[in-house]
């Protein structure tokens, strides 16, 4: 019986000795699964780092392009309305120096000049400070109602250019929104793919 219990201990520490190599083994297994999943996960990191850092450079890039695009075009767009206005005030200088009697208008050629006569008559850019103001302005015997509203512009620039600039604020607006919609996007894509599952 004895024998029988020393081979029992004996057997009980061999099983133990066993389960403990098991175990370290096991465990030595995990630690490495652990150290190739951390890499795993710096890899991925690292790379959506560099591109979340690539795609913010060609945004950068691209916006940069288009607010240069913007400024140049609103750049144009404003020498473009000098040199309109430099000419109308070159044109009301030699109507006025041409005297009252030489550049009447009929009363006929006054009454069929409509709205729409005066619009095309005018440049695209003053066709909505006529339209907020047409009501102000009135046909005379020396004047036509396109003549009469490019009196009231040189007499009124305090007036009209608010309209005008109103245009451009709200392409301005527009290009602004663009723009926060596409850093939204993009801070989107970045969260959603930086969240590793490690």
């Amino acid at each position: 019986m004895r024998a029988s219990a020393a081979d029992k201990r004996k057997m009980q520490r061999e099983v133990r000795d066993l389960q403990r190599r098991l175990l370290h083994d096991r465990l030595t297994e995990l630690k490495g699964l652990i150290a190739v999943a951390r890499e795993a996960r710096r890899a991925a990191v690292k790379a959506v780092q560099s591109d979340c850092a690539a795609r913010r450079v060609a945004l950068r890039e691209q916006c940069h392009a288009r607010k240069a695009e913007a400024k140049d075009a609103g750049a144009r767009d404003v020498a473009g309305k000098r040199a309109a206005l430099k000419d109308e005030r070159t044109l009301y200088r030699r109507v006025e120096r041409t005297g009252p009697g030489k550049l009447r208008s009929t009363a006929k050629e006054r009454r069929q000049e409509s709205d729409d006569e005066v619009r095309s008559n005018l440049d695209p850019q003053m066709v909505p400070v006529f339209n907020a103001v047409r009501k102000q302005i009135k046909a005379s015997p020396r004047m036509t109602r396109t003549e009469a509203f490019m009196h009231w512009v040189h007499e009124n620039p305090d007036e009209w250019e608010p309209i005008v600039h109103a245009g451009h604020d709200r392409e301005i607006a527009k290009l602004i929104g663009e723009y926060e919609k596409l850093e939204r996007a993009h801070h989107r894509a970045k969260s959603g793919r930086s969240a590793v599952p490690f």
